[in-house]
């Protein structure tokens, strides 16, 4: 059957080239998470953990499908599924994660009950919305450069609801998440300007704090920049899905910049306390 619209060989080696970054990415974070879960059986570890399970294991059957083409084993509708669900749900469980986080950092804060009830209705919108896209896709077959491949059309509606789900649950769990530290750090800066002395413990987490929000910061930026594209993308033939593992790449990478320490420490006299041990690089916000 002839497929309209077959993706441009510039696509697919963009697309490749981004497989690659979220491969990377997933590997660290996975290493990282699955360490820390190994010595602290949390919750916000776990989560963390299964979203770089997530995109390794996309990135992995992406790949895979590109240098091996459909094979025997699989059909494009397995194809179809499998990567939107792989791809949905990292997202999903890394906002399941920055839930776990601002849960801890609000933990004092007495609006947080009324908080907490709409970050759940958000990441329940942002799990029904990942459904919704796995259901509306369809796809189809065409002779590619280099064999059968599986051509897929993402849904009009339902993917642009689910992006911009995405982008409202990543704006409101990150300002969950970083408010209280934002605050913190205020209070810490009024306390200094004052005449109180700012100690190690104080600056190590002034430090941690501004690291999380700059990655918090940049994280939600990518996504609604994706988000715009990728809204933009259904008259324009953009490259959805490479924009997508961008998106599922940078938010990866945030939530694992916002739990490592600060690196002008590693090399300075002040010893940040963590559970994984004096050298550490990484600790707790």
């Amino acid at each position: 059957m002839v497929v309209e619209n077959i993706p441009s060989p510039f696509h697919i080696y963009f697309e490749i080239a981004t497989l690659g970054i979220l491969l990377t990415v997933s590997t660290q974070t996975g290493v990282f998470f699955g360490e820390r879960f190994l010595h602290k059986k949390a919750m916000m570890n776990l989560t963390g953990f299964l979203a770089s399970i997530l995109g390794f294991l996309y990135s992995v059957f992406e790949l895979g499908y590109w240098f091996k083409g459909i094979g025997t084993i699989f059909t494009c509708s397995h194809i179809s599924y499998v990567t939107a669900f792989l791809q949905g749900m990292l997202n999903a469980m890394a906002f399941v994660h920055l839930f776990l986080r601002a849960n801890t950092t609000n933990v004092f804060n007495p609006k947080w009950r009324y908080f907490r009830i709409i970050s759940l209705i958000l990441i329940a919108a942002n799990w029904s919305t990942v459904l919704g896209v796995i259901v509306d896709r369809t796809y189809d077959e065409y002779e590619g450069f280099d064999g059968v491949r599986c051509m897929i059309f993402p849904g009009t509606y339902i993917l642009r609801v689910k992006y911009l789900v995405e982008l409202l649950n990543h704006v409101a769990q990150a300002m969950f998440f970083v408010w209280p530290l934002w605050v913190h750090i205020k209070l810490l800066d009024s306390a200094v300007i004052g005449g109180l002395n700012s100690s190690s413990g104080s600056d190590l987490f002034r430090n941690m704090a501004k690291r999380a929000i700059a990655a918090m910061t940049f994280s939600v930026i990518v996504t609604a920049i994706v988000t715009s594209l990728v809204i933009y993308s259904q008259e324009e033939k953009l490259p959805t899905i490479a924009l997508g593992i961008l998106d599922s790449s940078a938010i990866l990478g945030s939530i694992y910049f916002a739990n490592c320490s600060d690196m002008s420490y590693r090399n300075s006299d002040r010893t940040p306390v963590s559970f994984q041990g004096k050298n550490s690089s990484c600790t707790e916000v």
